[in-house]
């Protein structure tokens, strides 16, 4: 039991005990549950230091009764294709829920197989008032989730840019662009000129704008694209392995850069069969900065993107937009960060094909 709780018997604490500790007004504390940006950043933290330490509890259902409000948040999480682990997924959950919980809501998760049926699980939640906004993961161009809940009167977030829409959404997204620029800048600084891209098929906008990052490097430092792209669908690492096959088997490169961490495994495994040392012979880059990123050998260099912060934008415009103090197609890109390992060093073995200027 809290320190607090001690001093008062058995009696639960209260929103005025909580008043009491942080030295501020009873609707302050409230504000600080409800409406948390509307708090200085200094009262705030005092507020939830009082609230943890005497482990007070609000009556959200005492409080949903009041405003019409669940205060809970619903979010679809998506199926592993062959049963792989998602560490990304994990993260960007956890970080959501954890935000959530800090601005006094609760994440509702859902399963659905497919895109209709996700529909029809929103319709159930929005049909029993369970729910009073919708996260959104995995975009899809012209994705029709965003109207489709508008029309119902309930807002969403995307993790994800949507593009292709007329119809305006909100969301937070990492700059996937930014992240291979990145990559293709550091290997050439390496000596790489040969520089391939592996990744996922053209109907997710998220990896069309890794392609356009990396392109678009390749072409600032003079370089040929030119036989250098694969991409395909890999639902498991023996799919990733056979893109990567495909892409080392057309035209050896120097380096390769993946719009995955899956895929950029691939590739170790696929130069392992060709007798090449990653870090030596390939240079290999990934996207999502993963644990199999740090654990593999050596060690692959990785985009990370900040998924923490992911979740805690994501939640501010949920809350602001609820509250009406942001417009529904608020829009957020953060930067990403890449992270230098022993898989992308200097260039040691010249390509068998010379690249030559766009």
């Amino acid at each position: 039991m809290a320190e607090g709780e001690k001093s008062e018997g058995s009696r639960p604490p209260t929103i005025e005990m909580v008043a009491a500790k942080a030295g501020v007004g009873r609707q302050t504390v409230s504000y600080a549950i409800n409406q948390p940006q509307r708090v200085a950043a200094p009262t705030l933290a005092r507020v939830r230091a009082a609230i943890e330490e005497l482990g007070y509890r609000p009556n959200r259902v005492a409080r949903s009764l009041r405003t019409q409000s669940t205060r809970t948040i619903g979010y679809r999480v998506q199926p592993t294709p062959h049963g792989l682990p998602s560490p990304v997924l994990d993260r960007f959950v956890h970080a959501l829920a954890g935000t959530a919980r800090q601005a006094g809501y609760n994440i509702l998760l859902c399963a659905a197989e497919d895109d209709t049926e996700e529909l029809e699980v929103y319709g159930e939640l929005i049909q029993s008032a369970a729910v009073d906004a919708f996260v959104l993961s995995d975009p899809v161009y012209a994705d029709p989730r965003p109207a489709w809940l508008a029309d119902r009167g309930v807002p969403s977030v995307s993790f994800g840019r949507i593009w292709g829409l007329e119809h305006a959404s909100a969301w937070v997204d990492v700059d996937g662009a930014a992240g291979t620029r990145a990559a293709v800048d550091h290997l050439v600084e390496n000596g790489h000129r040969d520089i391939a891209f592996l990744g996922l098929p053209a109907d997710r906008a998220t990896v069309d704008d890794r392609f356009r990052g990396w392109r678009s490097a390749m072409h600032h430092h003079g370089l040929s694209t030119s036989g250098l792209t694969t991409r395909g669908a890999a639902r498991s690492l023996e799919e990733a392995q056979r893109l990567a096959a495909k892409l080392l088997g057309k035209r050896r490169p120097t380096a390769v850069v993946a719009s995955h961490d899956l895929l950029a495994i691939a590739c170790y495994h696929e130069a392992e069969r060709l007798g090449l040392t990653v870090g030596t012979d390939l240079a290999v880059v990934g996207f999502d900065d993963s644990p199999p990123a740090s654990m593999a050998r050596p060690g692959l260099s990785s985009v990370s993107q900040p998924l923490e912060s992911v979740g805690a934008e994501i939640v501010r415009l949920v809350v602001g937009i609820l509250a009406g103090e942001l417009p529904r197609d608020h829009e957020v890109v953060l930067a990403p960060e890449l992270v230098i390992r022993g898989s992308s060093g200097p260039v040691q073995v010249q390509s068998r094909n010379s690249s030559s200027s766009s």
